[in-house]
């Protein structure tokens, strides 16, 4: 499972969940990360698999359409190794 938890233009946090999560503000299946209410410049925390409680801080750096569709994202910059993940 994993949420997308960012900060609204209120200052206050909000979050896309995974479907089978309980509580949040909107739920993955019914938004692209492209739909989400994000802008160049702000950051936002990716959690994913809250049994291992990975964290990853995001930030846009910049938001490109094309013809009035967004490009797919791409990661454009990364420190560390990613982790190992299910060692069985």
């Amino acid at each position: 499972m994993y949420e997308f938890v960012y900060k609204n233009e209120l200052v206050i946090n909000e979050t896309v969940v995974h479907p089978f999560v309980e509580d949040g503000d909107y739920w993955a299946d019914d938004m692209t990360l492209g739909e989400m209410p994000i802008h160049e410049g702000m950051t936002f925390v990716f959690h994913y698999d809250f049994g291992d409680d990975w964290r990853f801080q995001c930030q846009v750096e910049s938001i490109v359409k094309e013809e009035g569709k967004y490009k797919e994202p791409k990661v454009i910059e990364k420190k560390g190794r990613a982790p190992k993940q299910y060692y069985y």
